[in-house]
């Protein structure tokens, strides 16, 4: 998010200061347009990560519960091993 803000930072700051020249020079727009696409691109990022966030915080509950099973089943065993002995 910290890249989104900058990129956005400088993206006002390149707007402001085109609009106090007489026009925008080639080669800012041109550097205009590249920070425009960089941003879309990171926005993207953004969002397939928020995505990948999400879908690794529903498989917590799914580990968690397998986990205690798992815990269960091992003092179930302990216990019938105990009393075998």
């Amino acid at each position: 998010m910290k890249t989104i803000k900058y990129f956005s930072c400088l993206l006002g700051l390149s707007l402001f200061l085109i609009s106090c020249s007489s026009g925008p020079k080639v080669e800012e727009v041109r550097q205009l347009q590249s920070i425009k696409d960089e941003t879309t691109q990171l926005q993207k990022e953004v969002a397939i990560k928020k995505g990948q966030k999400s879908d690794l915080q529903n498989q917590v509950p799914q580990k968690e519960a397998k986990l205690a099973q798992a815990t269960k089943d091992e003092e179930a065993t302990k216990e019938r091993l105990q009393k075998m002995q």
